[in-house]
């Protein structure tokens, strides 16, 4: 039902800060894995088309460009398994509002980036602190399928449908070979195999977990 709403909603203004916040854990991806490889990172970037860059210097480049994409959806993928399996929503919740702040005070550039990024951080971690397991519950799932959702239309648009676009996939493209269709057809067919394994998983999850308060 929550997938269905997300779809319904899809074009409406209502989902935008969704969408935005998949961009940022695009970015995020990015960024830690430069961070991870060694590297370090000048700047983040979120624009308000949904969109955003970072720049990092050093690092392992095959990596950190392969990360975005595959990134974000392992955020959507995690979340969505902490909500369905745990019993740890608040603490989850509370410590993705922490990151965020955390990452947009060290890296962040712009003024809407920074607007962004604390008050998505402020808002998650006023869910944490004042508001019970279900919300919380709820907004994991939500924020989980919405990244898991928006991932594959992300890489459609901007490796098949535009490989012309100075995208992740065209940047692999020229660094290593291949063409960007290439790399975005490799990321698609990921990104259905683990969106369809993580669905499968949790109509098949043999024990519920008890809501708690």
């Amino acid at each position: 039902m929550l997938a269905l709403g997300l779809a319904l909603l899809w074009q409406t203004a209502w989902i935008l800060p969704l969408k935005t916040l998949v961009v940022f854990f695009h970015e995020v991806s990015h960024l830690l894995t430069a961070l991870v490889t060694g590297g370090d990172v000048l700047e983040m970037r979120i624009v308000p088309q949904q969109g955003g860059s970072v720049l990092s210097r050093g690092g392992m480049p095959f990596l950190i460009l392969m990360a975005g994409y595959l990134g974000s959806l392992l955020f959507g993928v995690v979340l969505f398994e902490f909500a369905d399996a745990t019993q740890l929503d608040r603490w989850v919740v509370g410590a993705l509002g922490l990151l965020l702040a955390v990452l947009t005070v060290l890296y962040m550039k712009g003024w809407y980036g920074w607007g962004f990024g604390l008050g998505s951080a402020l808002t998650l971690m006023l869910f944490a602190g004042l508001l019970g397991h279900a919300a919380n519950d709820v907004l994991l799932r939500v924020v989980g399928l919405m990244s898991m959702m928006y991932v594959p239309l992300d890489i459609w648009s901007d490796t098949l449908a535009r490989p012309g676009l100075m995208s992740d996939a065209r940047m692999l493209a020229i660094a290593y070979g291949g063409t960007a269709q290439l790399w975005g057809a490799l990321w698609l067919l990921v990104s259905a195999l683990v969106i369809g394994f993580t669905l499968w998983r949790a109509f098949h999850r043999p024990e519920r977990k008890v809501p708690v308060a």
